[in-house]
């Protein structure tokens, strides 16, 4: 049945990487989405662990996903010219659906202060040879991505860094008021079963995403922070907060040295069921890590204290999130 919930099949292997590095504009495809920096703990290039598909350019190509998602490409959609070759081209596609894939990647579900609530995520590179190419102006790819309890209020959102440098979703519409973007689809299979699902059209490449704002009353929201040992740091440590009541994920920072990680926007609701992430890098292939539920209050702080963990040990878990 290809209706179902597919948070957690996608497994990946998790590495120190930085963080996503993507325009925030009509230039997202200029900007390459990884940069190693040692102080990250996330995932490898998305680049190295897609799927790929062969085409022709001339042609375009629609095809269907492992996770039944229909990805279709018009004809004659990428920029070539210049190129050496036989017109063939490469999209090396992926898809995340659960919150620990989220984590691994470093992409969490927060829109300039705002919470998100994600039914999927893409990464979608082209190459010509060894060639990154664009989308031609005008040119756009469709996707389809069922779902059996769509949200009418989806929006389409592109990876962005935001003014502190951290990793943000922006809308591609820039409208705040306006869902058109993402529509609702119903169609049958060859079967007769009835599908339903969202279908969008990107005009951009590298990070997509398929998200709703979380409606948060101003009075419900609170700030939220971890403490840690003074060992850990934003130089070694990364520390995100998982919601169990939403398919949201948000990075936790600290200041400078300090070992106090905080969620900067302030929209934590008051009440909600999370699980904090603490991923540190203490050396070569040495890694602590802590896992701990909670609920939140008021102004909410913790103290957690992480353990050597063997990789394996902290993959798992992540994908049980």
């Amino acid at each position: 049945m290809i209706l179902k919930n597919y948070s957690n099949l996608l497994t990946v292997c998790l590495v120190v990487v930085s963080a996503v590095i993507i325009s925030c504009t009509a230039e997202f495809d200029n900007f390459t989405p990884f940069e190693k920096v040692e102080k990250i703990t996330s995932l490898l290039d998305p680049q190295e662990n897609s799927q790929s598909i062969s085409f022709s350019n001339e042609t375009g190509i629609s095809f269907t996903t492992d996770y039944f998602s229909i990805i279709t490409i018009p004809p004659d959609a990428f920029d070539i010219s210049g190129v050496e070759g036989s017109g063939e081209v490469i999209l090396k596609y992926l898809e995340i659906y659960s919150r620990g894939d989220k984590i691994k990647y470093n992409v969490p579900t927060i829109s300039n202060g705002e919470l998100l609530s994600s039914d999927g995520v893409f990464h979608f590179e082209v190459f010509a040879g060894e060639v990154s190419v664009k989308l031609k102006p005008g040119k756009k790819i469709k996707v389809e991505l069922f779902n059996s309890n769509p949200n009418f209020k989806m929006e389409l959102f592109y990876g962005s860094l935001n003014s502190q440098d951290r990793f943000n979703w922006e809308e591609a519409d820039r409208d705040r008021n306006n869902t058109d973007g993402v529509q609702i689809i119903e169609q049958r299979d060859s079967t007769g079963e009835l599908l339903i699902g969202y279908e969008f059209f990107t005009d951009s490449l590298r990070w997509i995403n398929v998200d709703v704002f979380v409606d948060i009353p101003k009075d419900d929201k609170t700030e939220v922070c971890v403490e840690l040992p003074s060992i850990y740091n934003n130089q070694n440590t990364t520390v995100y907060m998982v919601f169990r009541d939403y398919n949201s994920v948000l990075a936790m920072h600290a200041e400078n040295e300090s070992s106090k990680f905080c969620e900067p926007y302030g929209t934590s609701p008051i009440g909600a069921n999370v699980t904090f992430v603490v991923i540190s890098k203490q050396g070569e292939n040495t890694y602590h890590f802590a896992i701990e539920e909670a609920a939140i209050t008021p102004n909410f702080i913790t103290g957690i204290n992480p353990t050597e963990t063997e990789m394996a040990d902290i993959i798992a878990a992540l994908d049980n999130i």
